[in-house]
């Protein structure tokens, strides 16, 4: 995901409407995150490898539910590839979930 529109709020800000399991507060910080300090959280490792992937593969699935809403059709594996090649998508996961679970990363 990649600044999240007013439209995808509803979606995620009331998870039990398709079982998303984000926060809203936590993305909004990292959208207004710059490049540098996206960067600032590469360092940092999770405490609990099995909470991190879990939590990720929830990340995964939002970002593919909403480019399908951003292009009007169901992703192909290609334009999902694409997107998370191209957007700092790495990079934004490790710092929502820094930011959501303080306690479960270990800051290098």
């Amino acid at each position: 995901m990649n600044h999240v529109m007013d439209s995808q709020v509803s979606v995620l800000d009331h998870p039990d409407q398709r079982g998303g399991c984000l926060d809203m507060e936590v993305i909004r910080a990292v959208d207004a995150l710059s490049q540098e300090e996206l960067g600032c959280y590469g360092g940092s490792i999770p405490r609990n490898l099995k909470h991190y992937l879990e939590h990720q593969v929830c990340w995964l699935q939002d970002s593919i539910y909403f480019l399908g809403i951003d292009l009007g059709h169901r992703p192909t594996p290609a334009e999902i590839a694409d997107k998370i090649l191209n957007s700092s998508h790495s990079e934004r996961y490790r710092a929502y979930y820094a930011m959501r679970f303080p306690d479960m990363m270990s800051m290098s």
